[in-house]
């Protein structure tokens, strides 16, 4: 959503809009780590990847991608997970090609 918003904004409009789209992103990889410390699902390293990597922080975010790939290979999902992914409407599939282009 935040990338789809940027896209339609020029440059010098990104850039003056900078400083609160951080603060955006900031938030959201502090809310996706608690979620992650409460429910430790590793979608929620991919979340996190992402957000990492949208505030520039390539090298933390390849290692976080690289860890949610190890992670979910061997993650064994239950009733409650399968629920809250459902819920939050990840696909995992989907976040297993990203990450894979993104390690």
């Amino acid at each position: 959503m935040i990338e789809a918003n940027c896209a339609v904004e020029t440059e010098s409009e990104r850039q003056s809009r900078w400083p609160e789209i951080e603060a955006a992103l900031e938030k959201g990889v502090a809310a996706i780590w608690k979620s992650y410390s409460l429910s430790p699902m590793p979608i929620y390293l991919y979340h996190r990847a992402c957000f990492l990597r949208m505030l520039g922080m390539k090298k933390e975010a390849r290692e976080l991608f690289t860890a949610f790939i190890i992670r979910q290979s061997g993650y064994k999902t239950d009733d409650i997970s399968k629920v809250l992914v459902e819920y939050e409407g990840s696909n995992v599939e989907q976040a297993l090609l990203h990450a894979t282009r993104e390690a």
